[in-house]
């Protein structure tokens, strides 16, 4: 089991949720025996993310149509070349080339 600080804890309530089940499980063990420890630090993260676990558990299911999650990710902008990589394409097109025999 790891340590684990108060901050820690509390963004594991905010990040995941007040159900250990959803939260990493290398930080489970750790997170629930914090919990134990210092109720007092978690309590006000604790009542937040249980209060939003069940606000979330109250809104419809919504049937996404076929294909949507692929065409968001393939509409989404692709991660560009460092700037020395471009820059080299540019100014070597062919390719960087040493000089022959040296």
């Amino acid at each position: 089991m790891t340590d684990m600080s108060d901050r820690r804890l509390i963004e594991l309530l905010q990040t995941y949720g007040a159900d250990p089940s959803a939260w990493p499980e290398a930080e489970r063990a750790a997170g629930l025996a914090r919990l134990a420890e210092r109720p007092d630090i978690a309590q006000s993260a604790l009542a937040d993310a249980e209060a939003l676990d069940a606000a979330l558990d109250h809104l419809p299911h919504i049937d996404l149509p076929d294909g949507l999650i692929a065409s968001i990710i393939a509409a989404a902008p692709q991660p560009q070349r460092p700037l020395m990589a471009r820059l080299s394409a540019r100014l070597f097109p062919a390719g960087r080339r040493w000089p022959a025999g040296t």
